[in-house]
């Protein structure tokens, strides 16, 4: 992991972090998000560091979702 810390006119703003998610590792995320027995801040985690991903294996799950209105 990465990251970087933007400083300007003497204030210090977030840190970005570029995550890049070995295969494995996104399987692993996808079966916490998928089984309901974990408790919401693992998923929330989960959910996050999917979303997050910039690695080759990255697939925005926000966008798998589909919304009915």
């Amino acid at each position: 992991m990465t990251y970087n810390m933007y400083i300007l006119a003497n204030k210090i703003q977030m840190v970005r972090y570029t995550i890049t998610l070995t295969k494995e590792e996104v399987g692993e995320l996808y079966s916490i998000v998928n089984k309901g027995s974990h408790t919401s801040q693992t998923f929330r985690t989960a959910y996050i560091l999917l979303n997050c991903d910039e690695g080759e294996y990255a697939e925005k799950i926000i966008m798998n979702r589909s919304v009915k209105f």
